[in-house]
Formats: C-alpha cells, structure tokens, sequence
C-alpha cells in the first residue's frame, strides 16, 4: 500500500499513545516535505542559471585574453568549482529526502 492511501483513510487514534491534534501535526509535517524539496530543487537552479552561468562566462573570457595562466581567471574557475561541489552535496540531499521521504 503506498503513502497516500494511508494518509487518506479515517485512523481512529489509540487513546493511551496519540490523540486526533497529534495526528493532525503528523500528517501536516508528512505533507509538507514535498514542497521543500521542490523549492530546494529550484534554488538549485536559481544558482546555476543566476550566478554559474554569468561568472562561467567571465572565467572563460578571462582565459581567452590572458591565457591558461591567468591567475585571475584560475580564482573564478576556483570559485565556480566550489560552487558547483556544493550544489552536488545538496542535489545529492534532494536525492534523499526524495527517496526516503522523512
């Protein structure tokens, strides 16, 4: 049986462990992660659209006028791989909550 099935039908709370406000929190708590991963799912593309690819194309003007050396263009590069490994690590988070779905 699957996630919603459960949450739709009528559960009669055990009187000695829960009480019906408890499980009203519960399910609204269960509800309510799918929206988080989706707007972290858009911050990630926010990143990626607002600041990989602008700073993706100063790097890269950088490395065609001063050449593979430049000590400037190897900062950004620096800096736009930082970013890019922290937006794995939270993509990889997404990947989970979706998986396991807290």
């Amino acid at each position: 049986m699957n996630d919603l099935a459960s949450l739709d039908r009528q559960h009669v709370p055990d009187a000695e462990h829960e009480t019906e406000e408890q499980l009203k929190e519960h399910s609204g708590k269960r509800r309510r992660w799918g929206g988080r991963v989706f707007g972290l799912g858009v911050f990630l593309v926010l990143i990626g659209a607002l600041y990989l690819g602008p700073n993706g194309e100063k790097v890269g003007k950088l490395f065609a006028t001063e050449g593979p050396t430049s000590v400037a263009a190897r900062a950004g590069l620096d800096k736009i791989f930082l970013v890019t490994r922290l937006q794995l690590v939270l993509l990889a988070f997404v990947v989970f909550l979706m998986v396991a779905k807290p």
